[in-house]
């Protein structure tokens, strides 16, 4: 062998050395921190629950339920999450994660429900939407509230009853439609208890 070929073997194994080593230990690490990161996400998730349903006073009040997801998701695949609030084993109310698109993607949005069917409030937990424009729908309260007290034989349409936030149509459509499928969700399945 000439002498190139054994520097383009030495380096190639070294880097391949390196590589398998940078890879074990990334693996590791995300094993290590895969349980952690989801207990965080879960728990940012309870938090926009208390804010979607203000009368719940503590995050025991906040219930996930996964068999009332399995129903929900047949029939609205955009929900992620159903969280049944309730005081001292009675149901005051539910608050649904529903992850409708925005223009950078999902944007993952908690949305309270009494049992009155009125919403009590939403939070999103989660988006990618550009910052200054549709980032700003997310915290825009004044949006927001034209949501609370919206039931579900009430018109929620973009343009027609709520009026979108400027510079960021796309995403006052993403919370509009999560509110909409929201309000669905809870006459179609959770107000029934199927």
């Amino acid at each position: 062998m000439n002498e190139l070929v054994k520097k383009i073997i030495k380096y190639g194994l070294t880097l391949f050395v390196f590589t398998a080593i940078a890879s074990g230990a990334l693996a590791f690490t995300y094993a290590a921190t895969k349980d952690r990161i989801e207990r965080q996400k879960f728990l940012e998730k309870v938090k926009g629950a208390l804010k979607a349903f203000p009368e719940a006073k503590s995050s025991k009040w906040i219930k996930e339920r996964k068999d009332l997801l399995k129903k929900t998701v047949k029939k609205f695949p955009e929900a992620a999450t159903v969280f049944e609030v309730q005081e001292n084993g009675k149901i005051l109310g539910f608050v649904v994660e529903v992850l409708p698109k925005g223009y950078g993607g999902p944007v993952s949005t908690m949305v309270g429900i009494s049992l009155k069917g009125e919403v009590t409030g939403l939070k999103v937990v989660d988006h990618k939407e550009t910052p200054g424009l549709g980032s700003e729908v997310v915290e825009n309260l004044k949006f927001l509230e034209k949501f609370i007290g919206k039931k579900p034989d009430d018109p929620v349409k973009l343009g027609k009853d709520v009026d979108a936030v400027s510079g960021a149509t796309i995403s006052s459509r993403a919370i509009t439609n999560a509110v909409r499928q929201g309000l669905d969700i809870y006459q179609n399945i959770l107000k029934k208890g199927e």
